[in-house]
């Protein structure tokens, strides 16, 4: 059934796990064919994470159907998916890849972040807090920040602070989760670490063009009666983000700020 949510917003690759290498393979493969398998997977992988989705896909189909039961295709498959905007067809392979492995953290990963993107985030949580008991998981951080923002986005704030702080201790520069964070403690009314942490991701965004820290770093310093920097931050999503869905907010806090 085709997902109906909220408009997704579809994360850079790298904030997704990619795995890198085959992990496992089915007894009835050959071994001439498993080889095959594993090099097409190490060719979709890198068309993948160069950004070539359709040569990727290609790629990664060839790669599964030598090899049907490697939970490392199949998850790759998922991410082409996902970047694709083909939602169901992610979730299809997300779940292969835990239909062969449950351990395979990674999917677990990866379907929880699917889940916030299509607003199911009650969905989300159950799957990310998974992948967050794994203690052997390599990316702890990126699991911990995907839970923070599926708390913030289903409103339990203290739990996204929680988990978000998590996130940030192994992770410093992460673009969303400084976002998050800073949006979390604005909602929970905390206004001077919400604009040192928005202030934060502003700095390492960087390029990205991300408009939304620079809106509620306004707001916060708003909040704090730092008129001169709110007037700052707001002129920024105008002159930066003029088609952002933020500027017509900012456009209007400047007229109160006359």
């Amino acid at each position: 059934m085709p997902f109906r949510g909220r408009e997704p917003f579809v994360l850079p690759i790298a904030i997704l796990f990619v795995a890198l290498a085959s992990v496992s393979g089915c007894t009835t493969v050959s071994p001439a064919n498993r080889k095959k398998a594993n090099l097409y997977l190490e060719l979709g992988t890198s068309y993948l994470i160069h950004g070539n989705d359709p040569l990727a896909l290609q790629a990664l189909l060839k790669s599964e159907q030598l090899n049907p039961k490697n939970e490392a295709t199949e998850n790759n498959l998922g991410l082409v998916y996902y970047v694709m905007q083909q939602f169901d067809q992610a979730e299809l392979h997300f779940k292969r890849a835990l239909n062969i492995n449950p351990s395979f953290t990674e999917a677990e990963n990866n379907l929880g972040r699917l889940y916030i993107d299509v607003g199911l985030y009650k969905k989300a949580i159950r799957q990310l807090k998974i992948a967050t008991s794994d203690l052997t998981y390599t990316q702890p951080a990126k699991a911990w920040s995907n839970l923070g923002q599926a708390y913030f986005l289903s409103g339990e704030l203290n739990k996204a602070k929680l988990a978000l702080r998590r996130s940030l201790a192994t992770r410093h520069d992460s673009c969303p989760t400084l976002d998050f964070y800073g949006r979390t403690l604005f909602a929970l009314h905390d206004y001077q670490p919400a604009a040192e942490s928005l202030d934060q991701a502003i700095a390492v965004c960087g390029k990205t063009k991300f408009d939304e820290p620079h809106f509620y770093s306004g707001m916060s310093f708003y909040k704090l009666g730092n008129m001169d920097k709110a007037r700052a931050r707001f002129n920024e999503v105008v002159s930066l983000f003029p088609s952002s869905q933020y500027a017509p907010q900012a456009q209007k806090m400047l007229e109160i700020l006359k």
